[in-house]
């Protein structure tokens, strides 16, 4: 059996990620999400402030990842806010959900958060439905959900 782990996401691995944000976000160039990775801090670990967390078998392949970063919701308090939630993996993809959403679990704790909030990206209603159903299974609940406006280029 393949043991998967929790890892930052390192600056030579960005580009290997690409093809998992490509699934939930097939608008986004690969210079807009080197852009987007690069902002986060070289070096994670489970108590940075911001981050982007990757699972990977023992062979290093990216299974998973979400983009994170600490903040403040109103019902929650400190909370850890959740982006490009994604976890691709024909063989188990519950398993991959499973150590994601401990992950997501474990960093919060370590930066003493009351709440973890998911932003799910999914562009089919069947698939959004799975995510949503194998999260439930960790805990999660749906509390919420997001909009977007794209707006025109300031100036």
């Amino acid at each position: 059996m393949r043991e998967l782990r929790l890892l930052p996401l390192e600056r030579r691995q960005i580009a290997q990620a690409y093809p998992l944000v490509q699934a939930i976000r097939p608008d986004v160039s690969l210079e807009a999400w080197r852009a987007y990775a690069r902002r986060f801090p070289a070096q994670g670990g489970d108590c940075a402030r911001s981050g982007i967390a990757t699972v990977q078998d023992d062979s290093g392949v990216i299974l998973g990842l979400f983009a994170y970063r600490v903040g403040t919701a109103p019902q929650h308090g400190t909370t850890l806010f959740v982006d490009h939630f994604v976890a691709l993996d024909i063989i188990s993809p519950t398993t991959v959900t499973a150590e994601l959403a401990d992950g997501m679990e474990r960093i919060a704790r370590c930066l003493g958060c009351h709440a973890v909030h998911t932003a799910v990206t999914c562009s089919e209603n069947a698939r959004c439905q799975d995510i949503i159903e194998r999260l439930r299974a960790f805990g999660h609940r749906l509390e919420s959900f997001q909009l977007c406006k794209p707006l025109p280029a300031p100036g």
